[in-house]
């Protein structure tokens, strides 16, 4: 998989995101320059126009995405990122579906508050996010 990215130097690099790595894996670098991304990962700078991610911190949650049969109902999502930071969570549209801390580290309780679409961020203090779609008849 690959994408476009900001570079540490601030330019726009390809990316191709490799599977994770254990802490105590050694890493090969074979184009020059390993360096710590914005993000937290490992970055290994590319002599060509390209940058290789090597991910030690991979944010998942459960549901993927969220799905309501009518207003007012609530939902939980967990989130874990394999650090275990403390993480935060957003609504794009609170008319939607608000979101609230939960009753455990990292789960969110997601409640529809109108018909529509929203989307859920959860994201670390790095910016690393992940968003869940929410529906609303």
């Amino acid at each position: 998989m690959s994408r476009l990215v900001v570079g540490p130097d601030g330019s726009p690099k390809q990316a191709k995101f490799i599977a994770p790595i254990p802490s105590a894996s050694p890493v090969v670098c074979t184009s020059g320059v390993l360096a710590t991304g914005p993000d937290g990962n490992v970055w290994e700078a590319g002599v060509a126009k390209s940058v290789s991610i090597y991910l030690r911190k991979v944010l998942s949650v459960m549901p993927t995405s969220l799905s309501f049969s009518s207003i007012g109902q609530a939902k939980t999502l967990q989130a874990t990122e394999t650090t275990n930071p403390t993480l935060t969570a957003v609504s794009s549209n609170t008319a939607v579906a608000t979101v609230v801390a939960g009753a455990t580290l990292n789960s969110f309780t997601v409640t529809s508050a109108g018909a529509g679409k929203a989307t859920i961020t959860v994201q670390d203090s790095k910016k690393n996010y992940f968003q869940v779609p929410v529906t609303v008849p």
